[in-house]
């Protein structure tokens, strides 16, 4: 992996709390999540191999964030169940390369705050980040 770099290009990603984790009712492959942003819950589809746990920190890309090398954020929907936003990897966000595509879990220890910006983040929270990731 690399560096993680706030390149500027992440724009609107927020730190998400998970309330509820569920299989899509419909796909084997895809998930369904609860998040709290601080003020609202939303619920996001989501893939791979890592099924999210209550209480864990996550960055969400809600609808209008932008990420690098991807159009603005929208409502989907996934096999009839819509999704307002994503939880996001750390290769999707531009903070490493070539990781694992699967749902970035933030460091409990950085006292975040769903629905706090992470667009701001500096760059030692981001290797701080990174380091959890890469766990």
């Amino acid at each position: 992996m690399s560096d993680p770099t706030c390149d500027g290009q992440t724009r609107g990603v927020v730190v998400a709390r998970v309330l509820e984790d569920r299989p899509h009712p419909m796909a084997q492959r895809i998930r369904l999540a609860t998040i709290d942003l601080g003020g609202s819950k939303q619920q996001v589809v989501y893939g791979g191999r890592l099924v999210l746990t209550p209480g864990q920190f996550v960055p969400a890309a809600l609808p209008g964030a932008r990420l690098p090398g991807r159009k603005k954020m929208r409502c989907r929907r996934y096999h009839g169940e819509s999704s307002y936003g994503m939880v996001c990897s750390s290769d999707e966000l531009g903070w490493t390369t070539g990781g694992p595509d699967e749902v970035a879990i933030l460091d409990p220890e950085l006292m975040l705050e769903p629905g706090q910006s992470l667009d701001e983040a500096d760059e030692r929270w981001l290797l701080r980040v990174a380091e959890v990731v890469a766990r």
